[in-house]
Parts: structure tokens; sequence; C-alpha cells
């Protein structure tokens, strides 16, 4: 065990202070001493070398060894820790000081097992203290294990400290080993043993480094609604802390320190002038002291100008731009304008590039949204399909995109002045990209991610479909050549295109005989025996049964002549009666279209006096009765249109003997909806269909409900009639302006 000898004046000190115990039991010092201050002490070193006797003995009689644990090493006569972290006073009056690592001791074949780990050295004066370890002994006796932390190891005596400005040193003159190091070392040795060994401490001070404060301001003059930013540097760049801002003895504000710097942004501070220093406050006061106060800044705040409060409101004009446009209709292609008033400039900020932090201005779209379309309540873009959009930004928002992003929205950037108001002149658009069910209009709502539901407004727009130009027809009328007055003659008409559906009324030399009938894919027809002898023009009238798709249109003129029938020469034997002559006879209609239960009257002219005729309703044959002709040859009959007739072109027919007569009849459904003739849900050729009445005498060939006799072509008269109606809509995908921006 090492010692340091004691100076002549120490030595009579000690005396002097030894003899004053001896006789009075007490000191007495002429006045208290102020404590020292700490210090912080780094890369403390500790020699000890536990008990010289044991430590030989581990080596020699118990042929044993010894581990170092950690940085830990083994000298000549003792064990060397460094690296110790902690405090002492200057004067060496106190100190505590912790080392990490540790020995391991073994012998006898592993009977003799002991650990001594972490120990740690505590002056309580310059020449009294202890001694603290981690240990773990095993016991000879049962080979149990006794392991404890902390544990007050040893009592010790110290030698006067030798202190320097960097650094106070102990030597350990004697050291007791306590009741509890003694349970803690297996009972080795007894309580009170004194460990002779060398036991140095040497603790080198780190002193706490000066630091200093400046404060800077952005901007000195501000408005009572303003913050003031404030930039606080601190050096060394390395201390670690806060810095405080300081208003006399008030602090206003508290900033950590990040790599030398403390940002402030304090607001409220009153209307006048404010004087401000900043000071540094260090988190550990032994590597870093704290500063004295910086350079004082004066903040001088005005009062501000009352707050503008925005109130965002979206109006539509008509092309005047004063006329509210309220739920008039427009039609794609129209002009109307839109106004905006209200909309803060400046206040919402974007959350996503391209302005971020930025004010972000709003979108104006012209589409058909979803019911539940608004970005603050999360739904989603694909709610918000617009056929058109604009971006209204400030002049300053749009100056702060980047160059490479200006020209993209520069066309469709409308300005949003700095009072919140714009203006956007558009011609509507179609709806090609609309959320069905939803409502077609005029939207806005922030920009660039930003968050104001104030912003989401909505004003409707009464926007109408498209209605596409009816298509032209044409007519074309065919006729025979010639023919014998009194025969029948087919006049056959057909319109182009096929899908055009109406009808066809039939002119003689400018006088309506009747209407044409619907026949099939050679499509119109009418037969007539009433021709005089003579030439005679035939023109056929078509009109279109929607004549929103299709057009009327007239035929050219055929021409027909009827010879005179040769009479019949008397036979010159037995007188008899003139044969009766064969009339003209023709079936007109009150009517050429009705709805159903409608009365319609036929009547048939050109007959012999009391011929009975029958008529029918056709497509499927309906009995409607019989009628006689008068003395004039009339046969007039009066009928209500069946409650089951379904909507479509049918056939009423006259038959009188070997004469047989039609005309058309549209007939429509008491219902508003359109009803498409010539389409029915029959299959079959000759599928007979449930009738109205009694079916017709004679078992006539039945006809489709609608009046065709081919239902092939019915079916293709609807597909053509689908395909004639159907809209075919183009999506464009617009560039520019979309919620990603």
């Amino acid at each position: 065990m090492s010692q340091t000898a004691n100076s002549p004046k120490k030595r009579l000190l000690s005396a002097l202070v030894a003899a004053s115990v001896a006789f009075t039991g007490a000191i007495f010092l002429p006045s208290q001493a102020a404590a020292a201050e700490n210090e912080n002490v780094a890369e403390a070193t500790l020699e000890w070398g536990i008990k010289d006797s044991f430590r030989n003995y581990i080596t020699g009689g118990a042929k044993g060894k010894v581990d170092t644990i950690g940085t830990t090493t083994i000298g000549t006569d003792a064990y060397n820790w460094k690296g110790g972290t902690g405090t002492v006073a200057a004067d060496g009056s106190s100190a505590d000081v912790s080392f990490t690592g540790g020995v391991h001791m073994t012998g006898h074949s592993g009977l003799l097992d002991l650990t001594i780990t972490n120990p740690r050295f505590e002056a309580t004066t310059s020449t009294a203290g202890n001694l603290y370890v981690d240990v773990r002994s095993r016991v000879l006796a049962t080979g149990d294990y006794i392991e404890q932390k902390g544990v007050l190891f040893s009592n010790l005596t110290l030698a006067q400290p030798q202190v320097t400005d960097k650094s106070v040193s102990y030597v350990v003159t004697k050291s007791a080993i306590t009741e509890e190091g003694a349970k803690g070392f297996a009972g080795y040795w007894s309580p009170g043993t004194v460990l002779e060994a060398k036991f140095n401490v040497t603790l080198p001070i780190k002193k706490a480094v000066e630091t200093n404060t400046a404060l800077a301001v952005d901007k000195a003059d501000i408005k009572s609604n303003e913050s003031a930013a404030l930039t606080a540097t601190v050096t060394p760049a390395e201390a670690v802390g806060t810095v405080q801002l300081k208003e006399g003895d008030k602090i206003v504000a508290s900033e950590a320190v990040n790599n030398g710097t403390a940002k402030f942004n304090v607001s409220g501070l009153s209307v006048g002038a404010h004087n401000l220093v900043a000071v540094f406050v260090p988190t550990d006061t032994k590597n870093f002291k704290q500063s004295a106060p910086s350079a004082a800044v004066t903040v001088n705040v005005a009062e501000a100008p009352p707050a503008v409060v925005y109130t965002p409101r979206l109006e539509v004009f008509k092309a005047d731009g004063s006329t509210p446009l309220g739920d008039s209709v427009v039609n794609p292609g129209d002009t109307i304008v839109v106004k905006g008033s209200g909309f803060d400039p400046e206040g919402i900020k974007g959350t996503r590039p391209p302005l971020a932090g930025q004010p972000a201005g709003a979108y104006v779209a012209f589409g058909q949204f979803a019911e539940q379309w608004k970005p603050s309540t999360g739904a989603a873009a694909e709610t918000r399909p617009a056929e058109q959009v604009r971006w209204a930004l400030t002049d300053a928002a749009f100056n702060a995109l980047s160059a490479d992003l200006k020209p993209r929205f520069q066309g469709q950037r409308i300005t949003l002045g700095t009072d919140g108001t714009f203006s956007w002149t558009l011609t509507a658009p179609e709806i090609t990209k609309g959320v069905e069910g939803g409502k077609i209009g005029v939207y806005t709502y922030p920009a660039s991610g930003a968050v104001a539901p104030q912003q989401e407004l909505f004003v409707p727009v009464n926007l109408v479909k498209p209605v596409p130009p009816a298509a032209e027809t044409t007519t074309t009328v065919t006729v025979p050549e010639t023919a014998e007055e009194g025969s029948n003659v087919v006049i056959k008409v057909a319109v182009k295109p096929v899908q055009a559906l109406g009808t066809v009324e039939i002119f003689v030399d400018g006088t309506s005989i009747g209407n044409a009938v619907f026949d099939n894919a050679d499509g119109y027809e009418l037969t007539t025996n009433a021709l005089k002898a003579g030439e005679h023009s035939v023109v056929a009238k078509f009109k279109p049964l929607d004549d929103t798709k299709y057009l009327a249109s007239e035929s050219a003129a055929a021409k027909v002549t009827v010879t005179a029938k040769p009479a019949t020469p008397a036979e010159p034997s037995t007188p008899a009666n003139p044969a009766t002559p064969v009339p003209a006879a023709a079936l007109k209609l009150s009517v050429s279209e009705a709805v159903v239960g409608d009365t319609v009257e036929a009547k048939v002219t050109g007959l012999v006096p009391g011929t009975e005729v029958a008529f029918e309703l056709h497509s499927t044959p309906v009995a409607l009765g019989k009628v006689k002709a008068d003395a004039n040859g009339v046969a007039t009959f009066s009928f209500k249109v069946p409650e089951n007739t379904t909507a479509g072109t049918h056939t009423v027919v006259a038959r009188a003997a070997a004469l047989e007569l039609k005309q058309q009849l549209v007939v429509r459904a008491k219902a508003a909806a359109s009803v498409v003739p010539g389409i029915t849900g029959n299959t079959g050729a000759d599928q007979k269909q449930p009738a109205a009445g009694a079916p017709a005498a004679g078992g006539a060939k039945q006809l489709a409900k609608t009046g065709s006799e081919t239902p092939a072509f019915g079916a293709i008269a609807a597909l053509a009639l689908m395909l004639a109606g159907a809209v075919v809509i183009t999506r464009r995908r617009s560039a520019g302006v979309s919620e990603n921006s």
C-alpha cells in the first residue's frame, strides 16, 4: 500500500488539531468555510490491489487465475480501472466517482470463485471515504453463490488529497472491510479486516465550458396580429440545453438549442416596444456553463387593422354576367359566368405540392359530382369528375410555383384577387364523365390538399342533354304502268332508312285515298280498285312516329294508266238480267292514329247496296263487327280500339264476299311513355297471341301484335332503333389542373 508523506506544516497542523480534540473533545474554527464548488470528473483512474496476500494466494496456493472484465487491466501490484466519471470538490473535500469493469478470481478448481465489478469511490471528507462494489462469490461450505449490487465494501482512511487546478488525487492509507462487504465475500474475511493493498484514485477535473449567446430579430417592426421571428445563436455549437427569451425578469419563450441555434416565433406581444434578451441554460451544468444575457434587441409592435372576415360565396350568371342563372335551361355550348367572393386569398394553406405551406387558392369546377363529394369529409377524388376546372390563384401564389409548373397551369388559372373575388366565363360542356345520380353544376373546394370546409360550395345548373338532329328520310312509290279499270292496283312504298317508322298516306291526283299498310320487309302497301280510266299521278307522303329522330318525306310522283274495261256484249238468245257491275270499293278511317279506347269510324264506299261487310283488327285478328251497305253502297261502322291492343302499327281489314280492303291504324298507349311500333316480344313466325275479341272467321294468317307479318323484321327494326338511339360518349383525359395539383 502506497502512502504520500505529509509536509512539516501539515504535520504541525494535524498535531494541533489532535491536541485540541484530546483536550476539549471539539474543534473550534475561526469561521465556517464555504463549501467548495463541485467539478466534473472525466477519465478518472483507480489502482486497487484488493488485498495483497489474497491476490498472491489466488495465483499461488490456490492455483487459480484472475480474468479481467471490460477495460480493467492487471498491474504489477494492483488492478487498474479507467474512464471513471463523477464529481469532485475543487478542494478535494468530497468526491463521488464510478467505474465500470472488474476482475473475476477463481482457484481450487473452481471452489473459490469471486467477481468484483463496478467500483464506486466516495470521499465524504478530505480524509475519509467509502468503497462500493458489485460482488458475486461462492460459499465454500455449500457451493451456493452470493450476489450483491452496490454493497458498501470497505471504509476508507485517506491521506490529504493532492489538489491542482487540473486534478484531485487520493491515496487510501487504510481499507477496512465492512460487515456487508464480509458477507458479500462469502466470509473470506471478518468485518473490520484491514485490506493491505495499493489503493490510489486520480480524478482529472473537467471544467464546464463557458458559453455565449447572441440574439437577432428577423423583422423589428410588426403588427399586433403578427409574430416576431427571432434567432438565438449559442457558442460553442455543441452546447446542449435551451435558450430563454426574456423581457426583464419575465421569460417570454423557451426553445431547445439545435446545432447552436434556437428559433423563436413569438405571438401575442402587446402594442409598444419590447426589449428582449436571450440566455443559454445548459442541460448539464457539469459540461457547459450558463451564458450571460445577450445584447438586447427591440421589437416594435403596432396596432393591427381589424381582421378581415372571409365568407365564401359562389354565384352563376347568364352570358351577360349580371342576370342570375337560376333554374334556366342551359344547353351544351351556352355561355355562363361564374363569380366567387369572400375566398381567403392568403389564409388557406396547401398541405401537399406544389403549394405546400403556401396560400393554395381554390378549384372551380363544372361537372356532375357524387352526392358525397367534399374533400373535408374524406370523399375520394373519384367523386369529383370535372368536365372543366380552373384554379383560382392569387398572383403571389402563382409566382411561388416553380418555373416548370407555371406554363402548365397558366392557361387553366383564373385570378383570385387580394379582395377574395374571381370570375370565370365558360362554355357549358356536355356531361361525359359524371357520377350516375350525381348533381350537375359548379363546385368550388380548396386546392393543393388544403382543408377548408367553408370553401366547399355548389350551385346547380339545369343542363339539358343535347338532342341529335332528326335524320332525313326518302320515300319512293312504285305502281304498275298500266291497269284495267276496276282491277286491283297495288301501290308499294319504300321508306329509307328502314328504321324510320310511321304512317304513309297515298295521294292519287292530289286526293288522299288512305294510308298504306306496313308490309314487313317490303315496306308499305295499299291496294285499290277505285281508279277510273285515264292517267293518274300517285304520291306517297311519310309521317314519322317520332319527328325528333326522323324527318317527314314525300315521294316523287309515279304514273299509272288505267284503261277502260271493255263492255260485255249481250247474248242474242234469251234475255237475262244484266250482270251486276263490280263497284270500285275503298276503305277509309276517320283517323290515322288513335289511343287505346278511342272510337274510330271505318267507311267502305263503292259497294253494292245491301252487301254485308265484316270488320277486323289485325295483328292478331280481332272481329270488330259487321254492317250492311246502305242504298248508296256505303258501309259505315264505328268501333273502340280494344283495351288490350298493343301500341304500334295495326291494320283494319274490311271483308265483303271476295273483297278484302285494308287500312293502316297507328295505336298509341294511354301512358305518356313513347311507343315504338314494330317491336314485340314475339319470336316465332306464326306465334299466336291472345285475342281481345273473337277470332276472325276463315282463319286468316295472323300478324304479330304490332302488325308485322315477319317477326324477324320486327327484331331488326328494334335493333336498328337501339343503334340509332345510342349515344357514344368519348371521355377525354384533360391535362393541367387536377386534384393532384
